[in-house]
């Protein structure tokens, strides 16, 4: 009686309760862990011809999340674990909102398999991203820089610095699309944000660098440069360090 009382407000039986909670059972308790759901996803991604770069971003956080919730259902995880693994990453607002982002996908595609009812990374924490000031590397930064990249993504860095390619166009330029020879790179018009063809100089003193960095904006069996940011992120934490040694150290005063 006090059940159907409780349900008499929003016009349900008891036999439609029930109905609806096996409902909820059946979702919930199907058997998904979190490392199967990643698999699933990153296939689903490459079926649909993603770039290489929205795949290797895809693989690279969500192995790590897969990696942290090893054996756990999806339908198991909650909004406060999600907000506890994102805290615990120690990174910065933009890097934790990335996170955030790709775990939304994630859990996008549960609730589109009715694995879950709702998606927990939308009761997450969000991240305050404040926009700071861009940053203009000095000509001896820029040396030290390229002196500590690693072989792999040392011409990819270079083409950044002094050809003015954007970030996106840079990941998807094809090493065919630079001309040492004739001192110049193509940007296609599938490849701009102004979506127009676009001729970029290479200029002396940077051809005479990609020359002697040849492996690495070229490496074998690599077609598109942007095979190269898996590399990137990779050694990213070591390319600091790197760059913190190598600032000159001021003296201290005598005492």
């Amino acid at each position: 009686m006090e059940a159907s009382e409780k349900l008499a407000p929003y016009g349900k039986t008891l036999r439609e309760a029930l109905d609806f909670y096996l409902a909820h059972l059946g979702r919930v308790q199907r058997p998904c862990t979190v490392a199967e759901l990643v698999d699933d996803l990153l296939t689903l991604k490459g079926r649909e011809k993603k770039s290489q770069r929205n795949q290797n971003d895809l693989r690279l956080r969500l192995e790590r999340f897969a990696r942290d919730f090893e054996g756990r259902q999806v339908a198991s995880v909650t909004a406060d674990e999600i907000s506890s693994w994102l805290h615990d990453l120690n990174l910065s607002a933009v890097s934790v909102s990335n996170y955030r982002r790709v775990l939304g996908v994630l859990f996008s595609r549960a609730l589109s398999m009715g694995l879950i009812e709702r998606n927990p990374v939308a009761a997450s924490m969000k991240p305050n991203e404040i926009e700071g000031e861009i940053g203009i590397l000095t000509p001896g930064e820029t040396a030290r820089l390229l002196a500590f990249a690693h072989d792999e993504i040392r011409a990819v860095i270079a083409l950044g610095l002094f050809a003015g390619f954007r970030h996106a166009e840079l990941m998807k330029l094809d090493r065919r699309e630079v001309d040492l020879r004739g001192g110049n790179a193509t940007v296609k018009a599938a490849k701009a944000k102004s979506a127009r063809r676009r001729i970029i100089l290479i200029w002396e003193n940077l051809r005479h660098g990609l020359h002697l960095w040849q492996s690495s904006l070229a490496p074998s069996g690599l077609r598109s440069i942007s095979a190269a940011e898996p590399c990137l992120m990779r050694h990213g934490e070591r390319q600091a360090l790197a760059m913190k040694a190598a600032k000159p150290r001021r003296k201290r005063p005598l005492a």
